[in-house]
């Protein structure tokens, strides 16, 4: 499972979160002194325009560089886990297979890009003999990076289908907070996301003033729905991780297909479970109910029940063993 990405953005936009509403605090205790008739509070009050359109500029920048790490990194841990998984690079997705030498070529044309520090020609030249000429599955996410970022939603669909995911269907991933599902859709956390990857870049490579700053409560609805979808993507590239894992495992018995699930998925159903042995607190992996998202779950039993029969009373047990 990848997690340590994910994780490490929310941290990131959590400081974010916590500076912008630290901003508002600080505006509303300078009102009140300036109102009380502090002079220097009143000096500090002259400055709120710039402060405002300063508190801006930090929060897109520094929002949009936290998800571009985010972004390589995600791409990272997938290829890596990926290719352990595989082993062989005869066995990767044909798109990955196709494009891979092209691609090797645009890294190693870029190398005097700052993400590609660790990176030198020679370790390139030994990885790209030991990929197509000893058939390795050490494949370089590095490849599969974009040179000058601008990660939008459309640039990140190209990137999965680059790496062999063509029907990223993000959206049946996206977990959109139970209270917002009637006013809030994929569609404008999405167009959301990619207006603060455009908002970033008019900051970076734009002269002059910038009239359309976003205030506090704004700016935090915005990291609100980059966090949604970036969990979006985490969520589908984990998915596509266990796909893998549960095809090159399918004659193993400690992987069986839910065939119901109730409360959230919390809850799963299976109608046959010959052959199958579980015990509390086993960890398996489940395939989740059709139409359900991710379509795979890694759990650990925390209560097993069974009915023998028809008309049989439910019962606990600590353990299924197959008879």
């Amino acid at each position: 499972m990848i997690e340590t990405p994910i994780n490490i953005l929310r941290e990131e936009l959590g400081k974010i979160v916590t500076h912008i509403n630290d901003v508002k605090t600080q505006a509303s205790i300078i009102t009140a002194a300036a109102n009380a008739g502090l002079n220097d509070a009143k000096v500090l009050l002259t400055h709120k325009t710039d402060e405002k359109k300063f508190l801006y500029n930090a929060v897109i920048i520094s929002a949009y560089g936290a998800f571009e790490r985010y972004i390589e990194s995600l791409l990272d841990e997938y290829i890596e886990k990926q290719g352990k998984l595989l082993i062989k690079f005869s066995l990767f997705n044909s798109k990955i297979q196709n494009n891979y030498v092209d691609n090797w070529k645009l890294l190693h044309k870029n190398l005097q890009y700052k993400k590609y520090a660790a990176l030198n020609e020679k370790d390139l030249v030994t990885n790209l003999y030991d990929v197509i000429c000893r058939g390795k599955g050490c494949v370089k996410p590095e490849c599969y990076y974009k040179p000058n970022g601008n990660y939008n939603s459309k640039t990140i669909l190209e990137v999965f289908q680059s790496i062999g995911i063509d029907n990223a269907n993000i959206k049946e991933y996206c977990k959109i907070p139970e209270e917002d599902v009637l006013t809030l859709s994929y569609e404008t956390i999405v167009n959301n996301v990619d207006e603060i990857i455009e908002r970033r870049h008019v900051i970076a490579h734009t002269t002059g003033k910038i009239d359309d700053i976003l205030d506090g409560d704004i700016l935090l609805l915005y990291i609100s729905y980059l966090k949604l979808y970036a969990e979006a993507l985490s969520d589908c590239l984990n998915d596509r991780l266990i796909d893998i894992f549960w095809l090159g495992m399918k004659d193993k018995r400690s992987i069986i297909q839910a065939d119901n699930s109730m409360n959230s998925a919390q809850v799963l159903v299976f109608k046959n479970v010959h052959g199958v042995q579980f015990t509390k607190n086993q960890r398996v992996t489940i395939c989740m109910p059709k139409g359900t998202y991710p379509r795979y779950k890694i759990v650990k039993i925390e209560e097993i029940r069974i009915i023998k029969k028809t008309g049989d009373k439910v019962k606990e047990v600590q353990r299924l063993v197959p008879k």
